[in-house]
């Protein structure tokens, strides 16, 4: 008997991290989750997220920006000390996932795009932690404003994206089957 309802929490926990957390997106929509899973030292510089030259948000520390977008092929890129890429083709209903990791940079942090193990369970549970809290919002004036300020570094990342394309840097790709289940 205990065996069976050991089975069953071990499977409703994780059922709850896959229904409970990821909000859904709008019909016809596609949503991304952009995480940062790591606080401490690493944590301190802000990371700025990018769907092609449309600012996302930027946030420092463990939190997450939940971004939805419609369906269909991107390019997500970060900045902090660098840039980092990815690109996706998403479909649409679909909830989808990637984490921004800090990396050790010669003035703050870099930031690293990484695929999060949903099969570890430590991962599991600090993401659960993560994402009880409220997603980093900005409204559509400080959007705007932060975008305004952010206009050359921009036009750089767009450049530097297509600098790298063009030497055949391998990026992350998000598939479209690669949403959380």
């Amino acid at each position: 008997m205990k065996y069976i309802q050991a089975l069953l929490l071990m499977f409703l926990c994780s059922l709850s991290l896959r229904a409970q957390e990821f909000k859904p997106p709008a019909k016809g929509m596609s949503v991304i989750y952009f995480v940062r899973m790591q606080a401490g030292a690493l944590s301190m510089a802000d990371f700025y997220f990018f769907d092609t030259d449309k600012l996302i948000g930027y946030f420092h520390g463990a939190k997450y920006l939940r971004y939805e977008c419609a369906p269909g092929e991107h390019m997500f890129w970060a900045r902090s000390e660098n840039r980092d890429f990815i690109t996706a083709n998403l479909l649409k209903d679909k909830i989808y996932l990637i984490e921004a990791v800090p990396v050790l940079g010669a003035m703050k942090d870099g930031v690293q795009f990484d695929f999060l193990d949903m099969n570890d369970s430590v991962i599991r549970e600090r993401l659960k932690k993560i994402l009880a809290k409220e997603p980093v919002t900005l409204t559509d004036e400080k959007r705007q404003k932060k975008s305004e300020e952010l206009k050359d570094p921009i036009a750089k990342g767009l450049a530097k994206y297509k600098e790298e394309v063009a030497a055949g840097k391998k990026m992350l790709r998000i598939e479209k089957e690669m949403f959380i289940k």
